[in-house]
């Protein structure tokens, strides 16, 4: 036989962070950590802490557009040599494989919006092969256009940094279950 015992209603608490339930003597919400039971400079910090990462999620994301557009940059590059290498010169296997890579940078820009990490990555790595491949066939082509390399570099370094702390910062801000994921 079962035996009921009555059991005293306990007192909870909505967190005001994440909305989940807790009993009334936590101090800290069980889903997002929220000081609940803290005081009013704990939960002002907890905030803070969340529009930081927030603002820091958003410079990551301005990062990741910097470098966005350079793969537009170099995706119209490789089309427009291509197109004048093909019709003027007559050299239509160039302009062929110009315009693949035209294409392939454009796809690895919109896969940046979904893996910004892995799309950068990769498109940095085809830029490097690339540059690596015509200076073994030519190297002159080593300081033609040397400035241009330097900075589709730099640019190229500072979108996959960008990429990894977006990665960092949203995941934080899952955690903490903060406003600034994707919803106002």
């Amino acid at each position: 036989m079962e035996s009921s015992s009555v059991d005293s209603p306990t007192e909870t608490l909505v967190c005001e962070n994440c909305k989940a339930v807790n009993s009334a003597t936590q101090k800290f919400c069980s889903r997002c950590s929220f000081p609940i039971g803290g005081t009013r400079d704990e939960q002002m910090i907890f905030r803070s802490n969340i529009a930081v990462r927030t603002r820091l999620l958003k410079e990551s994301e301005r990062g990741i557009s910097t470098c966005k557009k350079l793969l537009y940059v170099l995706a119209a590059i490789n089309l427009i040599l291509g197109l004048v290498a093909g019709f003027m010169a007559d050299d239509f296997s160039t302009m062929i494989s110009s315009i693949c890579l035209a294409l392939l940078f454009l796809i690895l820009t919109a896969w940046a919006d979904r893996n910004p990490f892995g799309a950068i990555l990769t498109a940095f790595m085809v830029y490097l092969t690339l540059n690596v491949v015509a200076i073994i066939d030519n190297p002159a082509l080593l300081f033609q256009g040397l400035l241009f390399k330097i900075i589709f570099i730099v640019a190229f370094v500072g979108g996959i940094r960008s990429a990894r702390q977006a990665g960092v910062h949203r995941a934080e801000l899952e955690k903490l279950k903060g406003t600034g994921i994707g919803n106002p």
